[in-house]
């Protein structure tokens, strides 16, 4: 029997969470001694967020 909508959201959410523990602890890793990488992905991340905000508000 097929899943519902609903379900497969549910089931994706499941995986990202167990997903999100490694991903923090690779992010962690890599920028440990790196402060400039850090700030540069930091700043980029924010700004591209904010452009993709915009975007979505003027459509």
């Amino acid at each position: 029997m097929p899943l519902t909508p609903e379900e497969r959201r549910q089931n994706s959410l499941k995986i990202l969470k167990t997903l999100r523990p490694i991903d923090d602890t690779f992010m962690r890793e890599l920028f440990r001694n790196d402060l400039e990488l850090a700030i540069y992905a930091a700043y980029n991340s924010c700004k591209t967020r904010s452009d993709t905000h915009e975007r979505r508000n003027t459509v």
